[in-house]
């Protein structure tokens, strides 16, 4: 349990770390306002989404306990909604 939240806080360092690496080369090359605008944007929903898996991984790991006694698997579907950020559905299968 504590592995996946791990894994995943890693992950959303190493995309932040690459957003700065970004931004300093879109400095270097000159981009203009709106095309930085639009690398942050994606960068930045990109590490929320991290976060909230690393957030999520605890509580989907006792949800999923908690359903074995009926031998149904919980998982978690990731959808993008109207706003671009990511909706996480839980269903059984």
């Amino acid at each position: 349990m504590i592995m996946a939240q791990e894994k995943q806080l890693i992950k959303a360092r190493e995309e932040f770390e690459a957003m700065l690496n970004w931004i300093n080369q879109a400095h270097d090359e000159g981009l203009r306002l709106d095309q930085i605008e639009r690398g942050l944007f994606s960068r930045l929903l990109a590490i929320g989404l991290s976060l909230l898996a690393a957030y999520m991984s605890p509580s989907l790991a006792l949800a999923m306990r908690g359903r074995r006694s009926r031998k149904k698997a919980v998982r978690c579907v990731v959808r993008p909604s109207h706003t671009g950020a990511g909706i996480c559905r839980f269903s059984e299968s």
